[in-house]
């Protein structure tokens, strides 16, 4: 392994994972705080509940673009960690209207044809709490993120040359920041513009 291959940015490198866990964990305690401070406050088990569909489909969303990043990295011969940074961008933007034009969608389905779908109200899960009824909204909020996914991706795959060019324009701002550099390598999207 080279020198340069040392400083390469790597989606699945110890210093790579050891972030994500890091923001994750201020993700989980962001939740706890907002859920202390709520009011009236929802029940430990419905919190609970409400805290795991959002973390496995922030997981599902993640794990998706890592794969895809990977992928499309490998398959072009492109920084896969550029083609993570593209997808996490078009994600937050695309894929978070996507997730809630579909969830739209499900409320209002839910609303008029109710009591028929009533498992689908996204954190009500009966009286008694009942499982059942969560497992149906977490896979409904699964199937949300995975429908969205069929946008994004292929979104930008066909974007791809423009995505790159401006990220291009983003990171050379970077370049005076050279540990930031050291430890992405983004400086190689110059080179993966038209590819």
């Amino acid at each position: 392994m080279s020198a340069e291959d040392s400083e390469e940015c790597r989606l699945d490198g110890f210093l790579s994972f050891s972030i994500q866990i890091i923001m994750g964990s201020f993700a989980f305690a962001s939740l706890i705080i907002k859920w202390r401070q709520e009011t009236p406050r929802r029940a430990p088990l419905i919190w609970l509940f409400d805290t795991f569909k959002q973390g496995s489909g922030l997981l599902l969303q993640h794990f998706t673009n890592l794969l895809f990043s990977i992928i499309a990295g490998q398959y072009l011969h492109q920084n896969s960690c550029a083609w993570y940074m593209c997808s996490h961008i078009v994600d937050s933007i695309v894929g978070v209207f996507c997730c809630w034009i579909l969830h739209s969608f499900l409320l209002r389905i839910v609303s008029k044809y109710q009591p028929r779908f009533d498992r689908l109200r996204s954190g009500e899960y009966g009286d008694p709490i009942s499982l059942f009824t969560f497992f149906i909204q977490l896979n409904t909020w699964w199937t949300i993120i995975s429908l969205s996914k069929i946008v994004i991706f292929p979104l930008l795959w066909v974007l791809r040359t423009p995505i790159f060019y401006f990220m291009d324009i983003i990171l050379q701002r970077l370049e005076s920041h050279p540990n930031i550099i050291k430890y992405t390598d983004f400086n190689r999207v110059e080179s993966n513009i038209g590819k």
